[in-house]
């Protein structure tokens, strides 16, 4: 056969590439000066546990995996292990824990952003909480404007934990009729209720 310049067939497969968990060596660079009495390091990479041998990289992975994925801690160990990491369900959740202190300025100023606006959404939902003993009946509260959300947990569904979530919100509330909402309405003469 003879070639045929320029003519060619294109296609493309999808296939997939595996997982791989990969030992980085990061060498910081030390620094004297001249007078001898100060010594400094260059920075290094931005960490959610201090002096911690896993990546931001690998606890977001591991975040997303459970919480967007659905998929245990458990579930990820094994998967982890035969891919080639041994490692303990204790280790993962710590990697979330630690991840969830890094990142609990911007849950906290995400709060602040929703109850900056003039008309916040409000609910409360039953929320199991597992706590060694059986399990109790908890409440996860949700504040919400288009852009954004955020939740809390609480122990109860009283006023009290309501005026926690909102704080000094003053606006237009959208809520479901719940009693709490009203309660905080009859003390606030800036809070309005829209059922």
């Amino acid at each position: 056969l003879k070639e045929m310049k320029w003519q060619t067939e294109t296609t493309e497969p999808i296939t997939t590439r595996a997982r791989e968990y990969i030992v980085q060596l990061l060498v910081a660079q030390k620094y004297r000066c001249k007078c001898g009495i100060g010594v400094h390091t260059a920075p290094k990479p931005v960490t959610h546990i201090k002096g911690g041998r896993y990546s931001m990289d690998f606890a977001i992975d591991v975040a997303i995996d459970k919480y967007v994925n659905h998929l245990p801690l458990d579930r990820q160990r094994r998967m982890m292990g035969r891919a080639g990491l041994v490692i303990d369900t204790q280790t993962l959740w710590d990697q979330i824990d630690g991840l969830a202190r890094h990142l609990e300025p911007t849950y906290s100023a995400i709060r602040q952003y929703i109850l900056s606006a003039d008309v916040v959404g409000a609910d409360e939902t039953w929320w199991r909480l597992m706590d060694g003993e059986g399990s109790k009946r908890w409440w996860a509260w949700s504040l919400s404007v288009p852009d954004a959300v955020w939740h809390g947990i609480s122990s109860s569904r009283s006023a009290e934990a309501a005026r926690t979530h909102l704080g000094q919100f003053d606006g237009t509330l959208i809520v479901d009729g719940y009693k709490a909402y009203e309660t905080l309405a009859n003390e606030r003469e800036g809070l309005r209720l829209a059922n």
